[in-house]
């Protein structure tokens, strides 16, 4: 097995024992974590909630299948692109973690309609307002660009325009919930980072 195929897979474990460890410990404080197409939602939120749920879970065989190079169409990439992705997919981690930590009990996968939550806005969430999903984004993209394949981009495009369209619903429902003074903090903070 080659470096950048056993670096994919730690950093995979990492990302992914990272995200069910702070489920775990929310869980048993007794907070559902889980808000995935789940609540009093409207419709609209809830369908693209359970589409995003369903694609995440799709994602880790595709990321696993391109790890071990056995998807079709499966290509190796270049050096340099193999160490840029795996930067870029670190730099996502740390940001997803960062994210997690920094969210402390207000965490929640999916919009947490009817419960009362923080509103974060120190840490990492001073950068961007949506790090957990940057983090996402910058895990996938770096893993596509260490591990290209067709089906994994298609995969990444797919599951990463879902995740912009649960962020356009969230902070709907974030103004619904906190008001002007999440109006302010949009006004302040990008969406992602630096200049999106």
């Amino acid at each position: 097995m080659k470096f950048y195929q056993i670096f994919s897979l730690a950093i995979i474990a990492t990302f992914y024992i990272a995200y069910f460890l702070k489920a775990l410990v929310l869980t048993l404080k007794g907070i559902k974590v889980n808000q995935m197409g789940f609540g009093d939602k409207s419709g609209k939120t809830k369908i693209i909630e359970q589409v995003l749920k369903s694609v995440t879970f799709f994602i880790v065989p595709i990321q696993l299948g391109s790890a071990f190079l056995l998807l079709p169409l499966q290509t190796e990439s270049p050096n340099y692109l193999q160490n840029i992705g795996m930067a870029i997919s670190i730099c996502g981690t740390i940001c997803f973690i960062a994210a997690m930590l920094t969210m402390g009990k207000s965490w929640r996968a999916g919009i947490a309609a009817g419960e009362s939550t923080n509103f974060i806005k120190h840490g990492i969430y001073r950068i961007s307002r949506n790090p957990a999903f940057l983090g996402f984004d910058l895990f996938y993209v770096g893993i596509l660009l260490i591990l290209p394949g067709i089906i994994h981009a298609i995969a990444i495009c797919f599951v990463v325009t879902m995740f912009h369209l649960q962020i356009l619903e969230e902070e709907k429902s974030l103004i619904e919930k906190f008001g002007d003074e999440y109006r302010k903090y949009k006004s302040e903070t990008k969406r992602y980072f630096l200049f999106f």
